[in-house]
């Protein structure tokens, strides 16, 4: 079986002949070309797809979105304005008036942080419900298409829908902490944002469903230490509505759960996600392998289980393929695994680990096989 074949046939419910391995790469690829260590044949885009197919791992992001987002330029737009010592300020303009963020470059993980989020108070929910609503959505299924037939046998294409409305907010909007204040002190104002934001979603998730395309996954990035009471009250039955339209639509839906897991994962789930992804277990996530296998069900596949702080160190790599043999005994044998890094391979991380995973996967065989 091709990478390819073995992804789909765990998403399907079948048993593969050997155990899929996918992880992204892009974070180590951005990386490794910042710090002018990355081969020429493996920067671009096609350059990353290269570099899969030479370490012998699936790609599955990112794929171009199933459904494009406009809005009236004369209307809407974001300003960017470099404030030096790698800060940028962010201006986003709207009918219903202007917020502003500011991020810091951090040049050692080769990433940025949010050092102020756009929302400060109660009275800037007003520009996120004008921005939500202003949006217009268009089918963008040929480019997903194509780009998954581009990587045809390497990969499996894994389209991402936007964040639901409250991830959003946490990431995008207000960051947990101030939501919390929010929550805590404007409640019907949140409660009313939330409302808008979900009610703006309606054409997206009608295209996403129609969308001639099997796999869609929610790119909400949750932890239940930061999120998990949060998703309970004003997500878990929005989830439910989205995931059910998905599902009677035909399509496998995943969710990118790369922080603690706690109860919302059995709660995720239960909202019927098929494949939670990017999951991170003990020990650098806050759950065993065993407490994923039981929080799970027989249908669930579990995408991830090897965490990526484990290409780096202290880890050593004989260890962590110690690791992976047990990844695939714990949670190969009774669920669905595609065993991926969660959530990135850094871009100090021991790229060469990569390859030897896939080879001891071959090595194991079946999957039922490793269990038993």
């Amino acid at each position: 079986m091709t990478l390819r074949e073995r992804a789909m046939t765990v998403l399907r419910g079948g048993i593969p002949d050997a155990v899929p391995w996918f992880t992204d790469l892009t974070y180590f690829q951005h990386g490794a070309t910042q710090a002018g260590t990355l081969e020429a044949k493996y920067r671009g885009s096609e350059g990353l797809l290269q570099l899969h197919r030479d370490l012998g791992v699936g790609v599955y992001l990112f794929t171009p979105p199933l459904v494009t987002i406009e809005r009236d330029p004369t209307l809407f737009s974001i300003e960017e304005k470099d404030m030096g010592d790698g800060r940028t300020l962010r201006v986003i303009r709207s009918p219903e008036g202007s917020l502003t963020s500011i991020t810091q470059r951090c040049e050692e993980s080769f990433s940025s942080a949010i050092l102020e989020y756009p929302v400060k108070t109660a009275a800037d929910l007003r520009v996120v419900v004008a921005w939500c609503q202003g949006a217009s959505y268009s089918p963008n299924y040929d480019a997903v298409l194509a780009c998954d037939a581009h990587w045809g046998d390497d990969g499996l294409g894994v389209p991402l829908t936007p964040r639901t409305p409250l991830a959003a907010l946490v990431a995008e909007w207000c960051g947990v902490n101030n939501l919390a204040y929010l929550v805590a002190d404007a409640p019907a104002e949140v409660e009313a944002t939330l409302d808008a934001m979900r009610m703006a979603e309606d054409d997206l998730y009608r295209l996403t469903c129609a969308a001639p395309y099997p796999v869609v996954e929610i790119p909400d990035n949750l932890s239940a230490e930061a999120v998990g009471g949060l998703w309970r009250r004003f997500s878990r039955d929005y989830y439910r509505k989205r995931v059910a339209a998905l599902h009677a639509s035909g399509k496998v839906v995943g969710c990118h759960i790369d922080g603690t897991l706690g109860h919302l994962f059995a709660d995720l789930i239960a909202a019927g996600i098929d494949f939670p992804e990017s999951v991170v277990p003990a020990p650098v996530g806050d759950l065993t392998l065993e407490q994923i296998r039981d929080a799970s069900n027989p249908h669930t596949t579990i995408w991830g289980g090897i965490p990526s702080a484990m290409f780096a160190p202290p880890f050593e790599s004989d260890w962590v393929l110690s690791f992976v043999k047990r990844v695939v005994a714990v949670l190969g044998k009774e669920r669905g695994l595609v065993l991926a890094g969660a959530d990135q391979v850094p871009p100090n991380g021991n790229i060469d680990l990569v390859r030897r995973i896939g080879d001891l996967l071959e090595e194991l065989g079946p999957p039922t096989k490793c269990g038993s």
